[in-house]
């Protein structure tokens, strides 16, 4: 059992963590341990506009941060840093359609190189979004509506040696469906979260976690915590364990909401 014992008294301790005016959606939190900062994305009128909080902010018991506007606007909606590089989704035109796909940047002293596009992990013909590494750095996971999957969108699996990433391989039926599994994000280099409107569930996107043993992911498990009969997506892990993710629960908009660690029993 995962994130089970004491749901109703961790329930009782997610709050909001920004609220934002009614019809603009928060969403895809990214922590980065290089400069300490939450960075998030905002809806605007001319498209995806990015905030961030510094952690400090978020270790003060019952004060809702102020928010940081970073004054851009930014085509890197989805990002994931892990010993040293950082791979995110971005808007592509490539092949005269709109798709997203994956690039790579080495960082040094907070500092990004120019972005290298990720060929042996892409499909041009699909999108490739919602990376997530693994802390050792050696395993990426993100979601596909590529052939060869499940159906929906999947996750897909590519793993590092040699100095590059390897050609991914469909997560297969243990983690997705025949509908839509987006958003994971590596809790631990064993433990996945992600999100998921296809394994049942109290409603929309639920959130999962799922652990591998022997090499091998064994079924997802919903963190019943957290889920509400609306959607639960974008998981992000916080240094000290704990959980910000996106849910629409207000009824009105996404926005970013902070829960307390997932426990693994």
């Amino acid at each position: 059992m995962y994130g089970q014992s004491g749901d109703s008294n961790r329930a009782a301790k997610i709050q909001p963590l920004v609220e934002w005016k009614t019809g603009t959606d928060v969403f895809a939190p990214t922590y980065s341990v290089t400069d300490s900062i939450l960075r998030f994305c905002v809806t605007a009128k001319r498209g995806v506009h990015v905030s961030s909080i510094h952690y400090n902010q978020l270790t003060q018991a019952n004060v809702f941060p102020k928010i940081i506007d970073s004054g851009s606007t930014s085509l890197a909606i989805y990002a994931t840093t892990s010993k040293g590089i950082r791979i995110s989704s971005q808007l592509s035109t490539a092949g005269g359609r709109l798709h997203h796909t994956l690039v790579q940047n080495s960082v040094m002293n907070g500092v990004l190189s120019q972005p290298d596009f990720l060929d042996q992990v892409n499909d041009r013909a699909s999108s490739s979004l919602h990376p997530t590494l693994s802390p050792d750095g050696t395993m990426l996971v993100f979601c596909s509506d590529r052939t060869g999957g499940e159906g929906g969108t999947d996750l897909w699996i590519s793993t590092f040696s040699n100095g590059q990433w390897n050609i991914p391989i469909n997560a297969g039926t243990e983690l997705n469906s025949n509908a839509n599994e987006i958003t994971p994000c590596f809790l631990g280099n064993d433990s996945l979260l992600f999100a998921s409107n296809g394994f049942g569930g109290k409603g929309g996107y639920d959130l999962y976690i799922t652990i591998r043993k022997a090499g091998e992911w064994l079924p997802p498990t919903p963190l019943l915590h957290l889920n509400s009969v609306f959607d639960e997506s974008d998981p992000c892990v916080l240094p000290d364990g704990r959980i910000i993710f996106a849910s629409n629960r207000n009824g009105k908009n996404r926005t970013l909401y902070l829960a307390p660690p997932v426990s693994i029993e």
